[in-house]
């Protein structure tokens, strides 16, 4: 069932998915709970549940919310953009020197190795990730067969995924890999 909230409830649901993102930054996945949000949000337990049933429900929301906000900043450097593969590059790879960015999302693949709804809600998020970054190459591929660009979209994802693992343990500053990782990500999508 869906709920439809008022502006002050739409609000409330906000600062709760603030609160649940603060936590995870904060104090990591093992600590979270939706007690410790609730008194992060400053309300009561059970105020919290009626707008996230479950730490699952909670969980996707905070997702949602990161996603909503990296397609916003995605858009954003592509707008006017001289090459606009080049700006969402910068925008995705930028995300793995967020720190708090970072600890969201490992967070959420954390949860999601052991909690089945989390693992299926971002099976669903790759699935049409792939898809979208799939209709996206046809426009400056169209030689390439539905499945090839399928391939490319989903080692796209692959590489760029796990390369934040690697370089969210680097040395600040340490910028060894990142132009092959971007030359590479760029050839996926190109090439």
């Amino acid at each position: 069932m869906t709920r439809r909230f008022t502006a002050k409830g739409l609000e409330t649901r906000a600062r709760i998915v603030r609160a649940g993102r603060e936590a995870l930054v904060a104090d990591g996945p093992e600590a979270l709970a939706l007690r410790s949000v609730a008194a992060r949000a400053g309300m009561s337990l059970g105020n919290l549940q009626f707008y996230f049933a479950d730490l699952d429900a909670l969980l996707a929301a905070i997702l949602a919310e990161e996603l909503r906000a990296g397609a916003a900043a995605v858009e954003a450097a592509r707008a006017g953009a001289t090459d606009p593969i080049e700006a969402t590059l910068d925008v995705l790879l930028g995300q793995h020197d967020d720190v708090a960015t970072v600890k969201v999302f490992f967070s959420l693949w954390a949860f999601a190795v052991g909690r089945p709804k989390m693992a299926r809600i971002l099976r669903e998020f790759y699935t049409e990730l792939v898809a979208h970054l799939g209709r996206e190459m046809s426009v400056v591929r169209a030689d390439l067969s539905d499945e090839e660009r399928e391939t490319r979209a989903w080692l796209f994802v692959a590489l760029l995924e796990g390369s934040s693992v690697l370089r969210a343990l680097r040395k600040r500053g340490d910028e060894t890999h990142s132009a092959a990782l971007r030359e590479k990500l760029r050839e996926l999508l190109l090439g």
